[in-house]
This record gives structure tokens, C-alpha cells and sequence, in this order.
């Protein structure tokens, strides 16, 4: 399983009609999220699943009342333990997909060429 993260806006408690932005990773070893208000929606473009994990604690940490922290925390625990094998897959991922869209970007360019040396 490749390690993933994601973020997404919508309603997210029965008890609000507001939106939250929710941010969720996951990884082989756990699955974490947090929600944050509509008007503080967290940055995560490019950000490592490691610092995720910062990032959703750090969210974790200012509630004053949370009846899943013990779990999340563990959870949490366990994610970092295998931090460096969850970095590098999804880096691996990353540099795959990157390498992908060169490919079909340089197919694209083979062919404007082609069409270039017919026109001329």
C-alpha cells in the first residue's frame, strides 16, 4: 500500500451545518485525520506524510476535550516508528508519477514535431 494524504471541505458533524476542512493520511501502519474551521484551511500541497502526521497532532493537541486522543496518539506513535519507510514510499510514488507525465509530455512533443516536419 502506498502511503497517501488528502484534504477536502464539507460537513463533517451532525451537530454543525458549517464546513471543515478535513485532512486524513494513510499509511499501511494506521490511518489518522483531523478537521480544521472553513477559515483556517491547513496547507499540505508537497508536504511529506511525516510532516502530516506533525500537522494533524499539532491540530490534535488544541482541543481541550477529544474522546479519540489515547487512540489517535497511538496511532500516531505508530506512524512515526515507521516514518522513514512511509516517506521514502511515497517519495517513490511521487517520482514515478513525475516520471510518467515527462514521458507522456515528451510523447506530446514527438509528435508536434512530426506534425512541424510534414507541415514544412
Amino acid at each position: 500500500m502506498i502511503p497517501r494524504y488528502y484534504k477536502n471541505l464539507d460537513q463533517y458533524s451532525y451537530f454543525k451545518s458549517e464546513k471543515t476542512w478535513l485532512v486524513a493520511l494513510i499509511t499501511p501502519y494506521g490511518n489518522i485525520s483531523e478537521t480544521w474551521p472553513q477559515d483556517q484551511e491547513p496547507e499540505i500541497q508537497d508536504l511529506l506524510p511525516t510532516e502530516i502526521v506533525d500537522l494533524i497532532e499539532k491540530r490534535l493537541d488544541t482541543h481541550l476535550l477529544c474522546t479519540g486522543r489515547d487512540e489517535t496518539k497511538k496511532k500516531i506513535a505508530d506512524i512515526r516508528a515507521h516514518g522513514v519507510a512511509i516517506d521514502r514510499a511515497w517519495l517513490k510514488n511521487k517520482i514515478k508519477d513525475a516520471e510518467h507525465l515527462v514521458q507522456k509530455y515528451r510523447l506530446r512533443l514527438d509528435q508536434f514535431d512530426a506534425m512541424q516536419e510534414e507541415i514544412s
